[in-house]
């Protein structure tokens, strides 16, 4: 089961990326589902982030780990964990493009324009 700094990273997951930002992302990318699922497209996406925080665990972990973290704060009801095969499916029916909208609304500059190393193009 997972434990209390489990929730936490999860709580502090969903509260910078908050459901309704989720929901715009996906949407706008045409992604929204047209029926219930078992892996719902806000789920993958949250799972995904959520491979990042929880890099060393296996994926059904991080699956477990996520959901357990999302009930916590209200995100999500009752849940059936899927097969391995059905997390990959999920995450190809997803795709990269949600997680392009959801950077592009996400981020702001640091620096401000009259710096002048600001906006300097490191990569590419």
């Amino acid at each position: 089961m997972p434990g209390a700094r489990d929730v936490v990273s999860v709580g502090l997951l969903a509260r910078v990326y908050p459901a309704a930002e989720i929901e715009r992302a996906i949407a706008a990318c045409g992604r929204s589902e047209q029926r219930s699922r078992l892996l719902p497209a806000r789920l993958v996406l949250y799972f995904v982030l959520g491979l990042a925080l929880f890099s060393p665990d296996p994926y059904l972990e991080v699956m477990r780990k996520m959901t357990f973290g999302l009930r916590q704060v209200g995100l999500m009801g009752a849940w059936r964990e899927p097969a391995k095969s059905s997390i990959f499916l999920a995450r190809r029916r997803l795709g990269w493009e949600p997680f392009r909208e959801l950077f592009a609304g996400s981020v702001v500059p640091l620096a401000e324009p009259s710096d002048t190393w600001a906006f300097w193009r490191v990569c590419g």
